[in-house]
């Protein structure tokens, strides 16, 4: 089981850059409003395939995922900085996230047309391009009063045999297939994160159970974002893996 924790909330510093364009779909950068983005292009080139990477913008700073690790981006008395958990991975997406977080640094200005946002540097050339990521309309209230049964995920590793979830106001609890587990969560918007889940006992006489649920906790704790559909509720994490459960009578 793998746990990592990371507070992204570094503040921006750097004065106004004068963009090279008075077009209306020049925004100047950093960007401050509340938006999330998903990655299209780095370095004018397509993801690994199965990837995703993220950027958050917000008044009190950026941060996101960036294939593998969690990311921040902060300056100091020299240069941008981009600051990153050290989770290994494979060496293609290892050489992506170098690549990201050696040209988000050198953004000068940015455009923004619809749900696409491109930034660029002072030739200008594209760094990295994004598309906006759309909130659900689904409600936290959604997830209360309710037994949720896992039907199927893209996490090859997690058996959907008996694995349940339920959610009351302030925490989380459930079964992962061997044992019982109880959880803490926040929630806002179809914002979605884990912030611990513990296993009630310690033995699992089932070596395949136990490996299935450590992977569970696993996505619980990357879970991102969440969508209620009827009787369906969908947890997406920061990766892009899916799990779907199904609402039991």
């Amino acid at each position: 089981m793998r746990a990592v924790m990371l507070t992204v909330g570094f503040l921006w510093s750097i004065g106004c850059r004068p963009a090279p364009s008075a077009r209306n779909d020049t925004i100047s950068w950093p960007d401050t409003s509340d938006a999330e983005w998903v990655a299209t292009r780095i370095g004018g080139s397509p993801l690994v395939p199965g990837t995703r990477v993220t950027m958050r913008t917000a008044p009190n700073g950026i941060g996101g995922y960036s294939g593998c690790n969690w990311y921040g981006l902060k300056p100091d008395s020299a240069r941008m900085q981009v600051e990153m958990t050290a989770r290994g991975c494979r060496s293609d997406i290892q050489d992506q996230e170098r690549r990201f977080a050696l040209l988000l640094p050198q953004t000068v200005f940015a455009v923004r047309r619809g749900d696409t946002l491109v930034l660029l540097d002072r030739v200008p050339s594209e760094l990295i391009a994004f598309v906006q990521r759309q909130r659900t309309a689904s409600n936290p209230a959604q997830l209360l009063g309710a037994s949720w049964r896992l039907s199927s995920t893209t996490m090859k590793t997690v058996s959907p045999d008996s694995v349940i979830l339920r959610f009351t106001a302030d925490s989380a609890s459930g079964f992962g297939g061997c044992r019982a587990f109880d959880g803490t969560y926040t929630v806002r918007d179809d914002d979605l994160r884990f912030t611990s889940i513990a296993m009630r006992t310690l033995d699992c006489p089932r070596e395949r159970a136990r490996l299935s649920e450590e992977n569970l906790t696993t996505l619980l704790s990357e879970t991102h974002h969440f969508e209620v559909r009827g009787d369906t509720l969908l947890l997406t994490t920061f990766g892009g893996d899916t799990a779907r459960f199904r609402r039991q009578q």
